[in-house]
């Protein structure tokens, strides 16, 4: 069987997170899976064939900055007018590949999967769609103005799914019971993990790596948005309170997005010996980062999922998490576990690991397993799966 697939595909053309990652290796592993299907992506109101990401988007903005540039200080110079007819003609390829072949999307549409929680108006046979978490319904203090608006919109909406999916039986239950959606109409499927990124890379390509971005030697790492939700300020300050002698040897080192109602944080962060805030890193440079960090923390008040201590554990980091029930779920034994509103467990258990070899070589060998475990082949299948079933009612 065949299906034409309609899919979302606008968070791919901002800089990849969580559900850019989640889209991006679904796509690619459909048309692996099953090159059968017709698949259609949905982009800001237009609809193509061909997928475009940031990356792509990004190259033909530097590109057309170059034409215009070449257009007008340069032409009269004939080696500059090769160039920009060079730089013009790749333009136009990338701008077909980022176009496609644009249609009418009120062609016959088998399925339509919204991955970002929010279905569109747009016409399928049949409906579905990924619910990631409920943070906004539960706590939109934690959000910017508009987060009630996008929780209305999201409600009035998720009932016309013909199937919602959520990434793990924590959130199920959530959308279960808070919103009256029957049990039969949920799936729960797990996010994968991209295991030919993130594994433990060889040492000496590590070394060469970190001296040449400057990286301390011995450090915990934590990685995601700089938010309320990521309770990063109580990290922030159980680091401050470890003992002297670990303050010296590993630094604490900050990855991700500034993100939102963060003052607070990044004062803390600024006035805390030792701790490093790095920013947004690639995606090719962030399982760099896990290999390298001797402690990977997490003290997350709430998640839906949570892929970042995965990609640690299968990076060989061991992982200390906030105790919450999905991580229970989704890590299982893996990892440590603490109370994300005490800042002087975290603080335990942070030296806890750095000061006991054998707790942390258990952690290790535990983090591999579980993360093994996780599959974006095996996610992308169970979809597919659902889509067929939905179908073939």
């Amino acid at each position: 069987m065949s299906l034409n697939l309609l899919i979302n595909t606008t968070p791919l053309l901002h800089p990849l997170t969580g559900i850019g990652n989640y889209i991006l290796h679904l796509v690619e592993q459909f048309k692996l899976l099953a090159p059968e299907n017709n698949y259609i992506y949905f982009y800001n109101g237009r609809v193509s064939r061909r997928l475009v990401t940031y990356e792509t988007s990004f190259l033909l903005q530097q590109l057309h900055q170059f034409k215009e540039g070449a257009k007008s200080c340069l032409s009269t110079i004939s080696l500059a007018e090769r160039a920009a007819r060079w730089g013009w003609n790749l333009l136009k390829t990338i701008r077909k590949h980022r176009e496609g072949n644009v249609f009418n999307i009120q062609q016959s549409v088998d399925i339509y999967f919204e991955p970002n929680f929010i279905l569109l108006d747009l016409p399928a046979k049949k409906r579905v769609v990924t619910v990631h978490d409920l943070s906004f319904y539960f706590h939109p203090e934690w959000f910017n103005d508009g987060v009630l608006e996008f929780r209305e919109r999201f409600i009035g909406k998720v009932g016309y799914a013909d199937r919602v999916i959520t990434v793990s039986k924590i959130v199920k239950e959530e959308v279960c019971n808070i919103l009256k959606i029957p049990e039969d109409g949920i799936v729960s499927i797990y996010n994968g993990l991209d295991h030919e990124r993130f594994n433990e890379y060889p040492e000496d390509k590590l070394k060469d790596w970190a001296n040449l971005r400057k990286l301390p030697q011995n450090f915990i790492l934590y990685v995601g948005t700089v938010e309320p939700r990521k309770n990063l300020l109580r990290v922030v300050k159980a680091y401050s309170v470890l003992p002297h002698y670990i303050k010296r040897e590993y630094k604490l080192v900050l990855v991700g997005f500034k993100g939102w109602k963060n003052r607070e944080v990044m004062e803390a962060i600024a006035s805390t010996e030792n701790v490093l805030y790095i920013g947004y890193v690639s995606a090719q440079d962030l399982p760099y980062y896990y290999n390298l960090a001797s402690l990977f923390v997490y003290m997350s008040l709430y998640e839906g999922f949570g892929l970042p201590p995965l990609e640690a554990m299968a990076c060989g980091t061991p992982v200390l998490v906030s105790d919450i029930p999905v991580f229970r779920e989704i890590l299982s034994d893996a990892a440590l576990y603490a109370d994300p509103l005490d800042v002087e467990e975290i603080a335990s258990k942070m030296a806890l690991v750095i000061e006991q070899p054998d707790l942390r070589n258990k952690l290790v060998k535990k983090g591999k397993e579980r993360a093994a475990f996780f599959d974006w082949e095996k996610t992308a299948t169970e979809h597919l799966n659902l889509f067929y079933t939905l179908v073939e009612r």
